[in-house]
């Protein structure tokens, strides 16, 4: 019962019935205008016949005078006797003197005079002896009218069982995929992740809803694997970090001096930096990955280059190293803020490993349907076989090893260039690295 009830709620329900009344509608329309045009093509077709037997009878009749009259009845009584459809009357007054008897009764319809039963029409034409000529048709409209609401109705009714059927049939099919999609998200709805919608491979509004749904599943089950490996290396990777900083505050309550115990709060207080950059490392790759491309706009990266230039001139000065940059006007649909994060950190690698008194190079350029954007240093560089895994969370190439760091940042530039659908490339430079983040151009 509840089926049923939620079948006739349905929106495919109320459709198949608004379907069935439209065809409904449009047959009996059809019917109607086919019964209308029939009878006018009757009255044009009787009028027309009633013109040609008047020119006939008038001119047998011949002109006013004395004799008009008894040819008049001549003619009515030789033709009111003969098979046909023709209507003849000669009367005085309301006395019939011959044809048409008087209970057969005509009313004026403007130049016309009409009778329903049966259904006629006619026209009076008077006489010089003062009799009055009715000259008519009957006509035939009543059994065409009926003959057509017999077939309109047997029409209609056909109409309606086979829209029916094909409605029916329509229906349950529409039911039954958006059936499967319902299921689909009930499974979702009960843990199953990997539960997708079928029939997506289609060309229909179905098979896109059906898609759709899939891209949404899709990326529901990326952002809670992203959920759950986030925090499986936060459980995994600040393990080490936690029982040092619990080894260092032990011997720090346990310290035989205060000069001790201060080196050791130090340790700690080191210690905890460190847990926090790791924390919010993870936290800020997570956001990005989490993110939606609907906040991204059209804009020039240059000047968000140019801000992260601004923002490390200092430390490269510190460390001896030359920042420079070459930059032409450029247009890609990005996020301003992620766009400084991503040139900060290539910057920040670059300037940790090139030598004192080297030069890092920061070019931006468009090339054809694309935005290229270079930062190339004169460090050691990445050995062939680590370059794509240095690209990972936690993952240091070998010449890496003694430099501060938590192994987190390439991961974010991996991260914002795909956010913004960038590709990210690390080639030699000889001496250094260069890497190399292409952008789709605006508008191309």
């Amino acid at each position: 019962m509840a089926d049923r009830a939620a079948q006739a709620r349905s929106s495919i329900t109320r459709l198949l019935v608004g379907y069935l009344v439209v065809v409904g509608l449009f047959a009996g329309g059809f019917a109607l205008a086919s019964v209308l045009l029939v009878r006018a093509a009757d009255r044009d077709r009787a009028m027309a016949l009633i013109d040609a037997d008047i020119a006939d009878t008038m001119e047998k009749v011949g002109p006013p005078g004395a004799a008009q009259g008894a040819r008049a009845l001549a003619i009515v009584l030789a033709r009111s006797t003969a098979p046909g459809d023709r209507l003849y009357r000669l009367s005085i007054g309301d006395r019939v003197i011959a044809g048409l008897d008087a209970s057969v009764r005509f009313a004026r319809d403007g130049a016309w005079w009409a009778s329903g039963d049966p259904p006629a029409l006619a026209r009076a034409l008077p006489l010089a002896d003062g009799t009055t000529l009715l000259i008519g048709r009957r006509l035939v409209q009543g059994e065409l009218t009926r003959r057509l609401l017999v077939a309109g109705t047997v029409a209609l009714l056909l109409a309606l069982a086979i829209a029916a059927i094909v409605g029916v049939a329509a229906g349950r099919r529409l039911r039954r995929r958006v059936g499967a999609i319902n299921a689909a998200c009930d499974r979702v709805r009960m843990g199953d992740l990997a539960a997708r919608a079928p029939g997506s491979a289609g060309g229909d509004e179905f098979a896109a809803l059906a898609a759709h749904v899939n891209d949404m599943l899709e990326r529901i089950d990326t952002l809670v694997a992203g959920l759950r490996d986030v925090s499986n290396r936060i459980a995994h990777d600040l393990r080490t970090p936690v029982a040092r900083l619990r080894h260092n505050l032990t011997i720090a309550s346990d310290a035989a001096s205060l000069d001790a115990a201060r080196h050791m709060a130090g340790e700690a207080v080191a210690e905890t930096d460190a847990i926090l950059q790791t924390f919010e490392a993870l936290l800020d790759i997570a956001e990005v990955e989490a993110g939606s491309t609907s906040g991204l706009a059209p804009l020039d990266p240059g000047d968000a280059v140019r801000d992260a230039i601004d923002l490390y001139e200092s430390v490269a000065d510190a460390r001896g190293v030359t920042i420079r940059a070459r930059l032409a006007p450029a247009q890609i649909l990005g996020e301003r803020m992620l766009l400084i994060r991503l040139v900060a950190n290539l910057i920040d690698n670059a300037i940790k490993f090139s030598p004192q008194g080297g030069a890092v190079d920061v070019d931006l350029h468009e090339d054809g349907d694309q935005v290229i954007l270079a930062v190339r240093d004169r460090g050691p560089g990445i050995a062939v076989d680590e370059r794509e895994r240095v690209l990972g969370r936690y993952a240091r190439g070998e010449a890496a090893r003694n430099v501060p760091g938590h192994g987190l940042g390439l991961a974010l530039v991996t991260a914002v260039a795909k956010r913004h659908g960038a590709r990210i490339a690390i080639d030699d430079a000889a001496p250094g690295l260069r890497f190399t983040v292409c952008f789709p151009r605006f508008g191309s």
